[in-house]
């Protein structure tokens, strides 16, 4: 398995999969947050735009860091 930075650093397939890897957990943490299906949406939507945007600037030092 890939690990994450390294998934960050590559192209669109390495994000699709880092995408995969993630978006269950991430989803679930919004979810527990916003109670609003159709908002919660929207929110892991940005979240991975963002995260898509700014792969490069990723910090591997701060790895890893998960919502708690």
């Amino acid at each position: 398995m890939r690990a994450d930075v390294d998934l960050l650093r590559g192209g669109a397939e390495d994000f699709g999969v880092f995408y995969e890897r993630h978006v269950g957990m991430v989803t679930a943490y919004v979810g527990r947050r916003v109670r609003r299906p159709e908002l919660t949406i929207d929110l892991v939507a940005e979240t991975f735009a963002r995260a898509l945007e700014r792969r490069l600037q990723f910090d591997a030092r701060r790895w890893p860091r998960r919502p708690g």
